[in-house]
């Protein structure tokens, strides 16, 4: 293995205050979403939130995609929801389950790395066909000959069927939709802390992973396509750390950005050399998104490690490609305002950003 080091030394109300925001349509709670074809409003002339749904939810996975690039599915502490453009959200399943982790294969077929919601929480790999009707266990050898392990994140290669996965210490592959796994690297069954960060790179094919060693240390790892070669960057934020999201920049193969616990650091040039591009001490960011019709525009939002208590909202935005960044707060401190996830879609020609928050449901930002 090459290791390349680049070191760089609880009840929540929604209530928005008078005059925040002004949104042209209120959506409601847990069944949020405004009635299909209502007007896109216009334009807003100042940062806009607006709160989208799932009140009160940890909402660990926002994914946009499936039927229609608008839908968005929202992986939870109680399963899978649905949002299709113009709906109210939909409760998928699997009851009683937190979802890790989800992937779209099409509209009736989802698959979710889940652990229920007991005392002794059991992990599975839950399939439905059938949209959330039912949903079954899979049979799977994910965690080698000793028994299954914890599945930690999931990637879907569309083009190929090629199902990807992250355990605590390993990366595997499956042709199967999840029942017979290959060992890509690491190895089954190891003592650590989770990986669950994963991303492909699209020139390239190579897979990107991280997540935390045992010693609370970030890991970040990339396995090349043409290969098989292991490369690993540790230490690119101060300890304790963790990777949190890797994104790539279209039409720049080059470019990785990693998020963690401390902010956000790039690479340029393939990883040869690292830089901090947003100190955030030791608050979490798990995204980092750049805005489909605005290259230079990047949008990240962050959490303070406190899972009790309520928190601000805080988003930053550079519109100078990351030299910058200017901070927006939701003034309601008393909401959970904790980012865990982010996505991003165009709605009537102009890009709306979601953020799905630790026990605050989905939060809607609109950009000037």
């Amino acid at each position: 293995m090459k290791t390349t080091t680049r070191s760089l030394a609880s009840p929540r109300r929604r209530s928005l205050l008078a005059g925040l925001l002004l949104p042209a349509v209120a959506l409601p709670g847990c069944g949020g979403g405004g009635d299909a074809g209502t007007p896109m409003p216009p334009p807003p002339a100042e940062p806009r939130f607006t709160p989208n749904g799932l009140d009160d939810r940890i909402v660990r996975r926002l994914k946009a995609g499936g039927d229609t690039p608008a839908t968005l599915y929202a992986g939870t502490d109680q399963g899978v929801w649905r949002r299709r453009p113009g709906a109210a959200w939909q409760a998928l399943g699997p009851a009683n389950h937190t979802v890790l982790d989800l992937v779209v294969i099409d509209a009736q077929t989802l698959l979710v790395a889940a652990q229920r919601n007991d005392s002794v929480p059991a992990h599975a790999l839950l399939e439905t066909r059938d949209g959330g009707a039912s949903w079954h266990a899979l049979a799977h050898d994910f965690g080698g000959d000793d028994g299954p392990e914890p599945v930690r994140a999931l990637h879907l290669q569309a083009e190929t069927g090629r199902l990807l996965a992250t355990g605590t210490d390993v990366l595997a592959e499956s042709t199967d939709r999840g029942r017979h796994w290959r060992r890509l690297s690491g190895q089954w069954q190891a003592f650590g802390q989770p990986k669950d960060a994963l991303a492909v790179e699209p020139a390239s094919g190579d897979i990107w992973y991280g997540g935390q060693d045992a010693i609370e240390g970030s890991v970040l790892l990339r396995r090349r396509a043409g290969t098989g070669q292991l490369d690993s960057y540790p230490g690119l934020m101060p300890n304790p750390s963790v990777t949190k999201g890797i994104r790539f920049v279209p039409g720049q193969p080059q470019r990785v950005i990693v998020g963690g616990e401390g902010g956000l650091v790039q690479t340029i040039d393939n990883g040869a050399r690292w830089t901090r591009l947003l100190d955030a001490d030791y608050r979490f960011h798990f995204d980092v998104l750049q805005d489909p019709q605005r290259p230079s525009r990047f949008v990240t939002a962050g959490w303070s490690k406190n899972f009790d208590d309520p928190q601000p909202l805080v988003v930053q935005v550079s519109d100078d490609d990351g030299r910058s960044w200017r901070r927006l707060q939701h003034p309601d401190n008393r909401l959970f305002g904790g980012v865990w996830s982010m996505a991003v879609t165009v709605e009537g020609g102009r890009s709306v950003y979601e953020l799905g928050l630790y026990k605050g449901g989905v939060m809607r930002l609109e950009l000037p």
